[in-house]
């Protein structure tokens, strides 16, 4: 059905000082009148303190406004009549009381309306049915991705169900595993390092003298080929010392498919004053990030002892 407009208008109570706006849509007809045929209600008793919405509401005619459910839930109250036995029920609203329900009684007219329409087609009734049928037709294909399929087959290959009815998965493993060229990038940064040790000297004294002032013992063990105490701080990261004389974090991810120098970040004290230094830095580069993303960064190429009060300091005296 077309629609010819839109207008925007209030409805107002007449036994109530309740008012609304609504947008309506303006249409030809908008359903069948209403009832299907006039109902005589001159034997229903009506309590005498009620005001109908609509007094003809027994009377066949035309529907003029047809509300919205979200309007309507909004009018309809909460108190209710029933009359007699085979009788509709009053409901309450803020427009008046309204009848609803269904009407049983032998005095009411029951009428059925039927609509036929036939429309001639050029195509035979075969054609559209074959068409019909097409359209409802459910698609037997699968419309998982290579990689979902892969999971599934896998799912199915490796599951078993334990006693307690708990399904058990093994854990895929990538076996096309491709390292690049870390190696190469590594080894190429390692010696940039150490030509810039060579040019610039005062810098690679400064490193070996604050290394020697937190880390003595630890230096002169590494560079004896020993291991460092068990009572050192650097125990757990099993430290090397490089042929730059540079103190590194040992093996930890020796096959980690990152570079060298992700492996072994230089070791840096954290009570130096060059360890607030490079905090702060990170801190600036990433644009006052929260304390673990500062440290994980940071850890791509130094490792901090006690990194996180370092970065949680730096990030306190920024903020403040």
């Amino acid at each position: 059905m077309k629609v010819a407009g839109a207008v925007v208008s209030t409805i107002r109570s007449l036994t109530t000082e309740y008012s609304t706006c609504l947008e309506l849509l303006v249409l030809p007809k908008i359903a069948t009148d209403l009832p299907s045929e006039t109902i005589d209600v001159r034997d229903w008793a009506f309590p005498k303190r009620v005001r109908l919405a609509d007094p003809q509401f027994n009377e066949r005619s035309s529907i003029d406004l047809l509300i919205g459910v979200d309007t309507f839930m909004d009018i309809i109250k909460s108190r209710k009549i029933r009359l007699e036995c085979g009788l509709p029920t009053l409901l309450e609203t803020e427009l008046g009381w309204i009848v609803s329900g269904a009407c049983t009684n032998n005095k009411v007219k029951l009428s059925m309306a039927c609509t036929i329409q036939r429309k001639e087609e050029e195509s035979d009734i075969g054609s559209l049915m074959n068409a019909f049928f097409n359209i409802e037709e459910v698609i037997d294909q699968s419309v998982w991705s290579v990689e979902e399929q892969e999971c599934e087959d896998y799912f199915q290959a490796t599951k078993r169900r334990e006693c307690d009815g708990r399904y058990i998965v093994r854990l895929p493993f990538k076996t096309d595993r491709e390292l690049g060229r870390s190696k190469e990038i590594a080894m190429h940064r390692l010696k940039g390092l150490e030509r810039r040790f060579e040019r610039e000297p005062k810098l690679k004294e400064a490193y070996e003298s604050f290394m020697r002032e937190y880390f003595a013992n630890e230096v002169v063990n590494l560079k004896e080929g020993k291991q460092v105490s068990r009572k050192s701080p650097l125990r757990a990261l099993k430290p090397v010392m490089g042929k730059d004389n540079i103190m590194r974090v040992g093996g930890r991810l020796s096959n980690a498919d990152i570079t060298e120098e992700q492996k072994h970040p230089i070791i840096i004290p954290g009570k130096h004053r060059l360890a607030e230094l490079i905090a702060s830095k990170y801190h600036e580069i990433l644009r006052h990030a929260a304390v673990q993303l500062t440290i994980n960064t940071i850890q791509l190429k130094y490792w901090i002892i006690g990194s996180r009060n370092v970065v949680k300091r730096t990030i306190f005296n920024c903020v403040k």
